[in-house]
């Protein structure tokens, strides 16, 4: 799990853009009510179009040099090459 301070690190770092198609950081917060007994309140996420992609896929291991920002499309991508899926564009 990679810290608060960290993951506003990584996003200056980058400038808030994904590293490999320069995608923009967009946040949204999502209201909801969670399927369970214990909890009957709505609750407030923040959601990223951004992620943190380990380059070594060790979610352990958070060294700046294994660490990098990217979108959804794009980290999805990646994790389809590294399962050895084509890329199809």
């Amino acid at each position: 799990m990679i810290c608060k301070r960290c993951k506003e690190a990584i996003l200056k770092k980058y400038k808030k853009c994904c590293k490999d198609c320069k995608k923009k950081l967009v946040t949204k917060n999502i209201t909801y009510t969670p399927y369970t007994t214990y909890s009957p309140k709505p609750i407030t996420v923040e959601r990223m179009n951004l992620h943190i992609h380990h380059k070594n896929v060790n979610p352990n291991d958070n060294r700046w040099s294994n660490l990098v920002l990217l979108c959804t499309s794009c980290h999805r991508k990646r994790h389809l090459k590294l399962r050895g899926y084509k890329n199809e564009n």
